[in-house]
């Protein structure tokens, strides 16, 4: 099992495995603090040691193929996302519930802007980061597996509340060429149709859109960002 967290200083990451206690650092790569019973330090590696270690002889993409899980790809997302010598890994999004999604793929339908072959298109990228979960709108109800992802690293195990989504770089053009459509309308987005039946006021209804809003923005800075292969990598739970 694998436990990783995040809270040190950039390019650092603890982690716990079956073997014993270690910092991976990108400075002086793996680091054992077994030993250390106050927690107190780490003493080097060598390499001979490293590949001695059933554990740390594996590569984190065989170990995530092989008895990996989602939550520890996300982990690892994270950490490298907020280490700024890793330029080619960024968070676009954190947070956020998943209604929004509701709310701009039923003003989509609403108005028929998009093609029927465009609009399938455009659904399918939100199944894929929505994995099962409700939006609140009505959907085709296609249930994307783990297995239909494409990505360089995909976990053997899916947590219930780490849910896996991936758009390729042909996916992420379908969502900037669509969302740019979407946004030159200047678009209204009402509240998702399953919370329609609650009051809602005029000032509710103006936070809504402007969420919906920023929620697209946040995910368009992927087309600026230079990648020449941009991948789109998501997990989501049941809030």
């Amino acid at each position: 099992m694998f436990v990783a967290e995040n809270s040190l200083p950039e390019g650092q990451v603890s982690f716990s495995m079956d073997t014993g206690r270690y910092l991976a650092s990108s400075r002086f790569g793996i680091l054992d603090g077994t030993g250390d019973r106050h927690h107190q330090g780490y003493v080097e590696m060598s390499p001979e040691h490293i590949a001695a270690d059933p554990n740390l002889s594996v590569s984190c993409k065989e170990h995530l193929a092989t008895r990996g899980y989602t939550i520890e790809l996300n982990l690892l997302l994270r950490v490298l996302a907020d280490c700024s010598t890793v330029p080619w890994v960024r968070t676009l999004s954190s947070g956020y519930r998943r209604w929004w999604i509701g709310s701009l793929l039923d003003w989509v339908q609403r108005t028929n802007l998009l093609s029927a072959g465009d609009y399938a298109e455009y659904e399918i990228l939100f199944l894929k980061v929505l994995r099962g979960w409700d939006c609140g709108a009505r959907l085709s109800g296609v249930q994307v597996q783990l297995s239909d992802l494409d990505f360089h690293i995909i976990p053997k195990f899916e947590n219930g509340s780490g849910r896996l989504g991936v758009w390729t770089r042909e996916e992420v053009g379908v969502f900037v060429q669509c969302t740019r459509c979407i946004l030159s309308l200047n678009p209204q987005f009402g509240v998702t149709p399953i919370w329609e039946s609650t009051s809602t006021s005029a000032a509710d209804e103006a936070e809504w859109n402007d969420w919906v809003h920023q929620m697209l923005y946040q995910l368009l800075v992927i087309e600026g960002l230079g990648y020449s292969t941009p991948n789109m990598v998501s997990t989501i739970d049941d809030g």
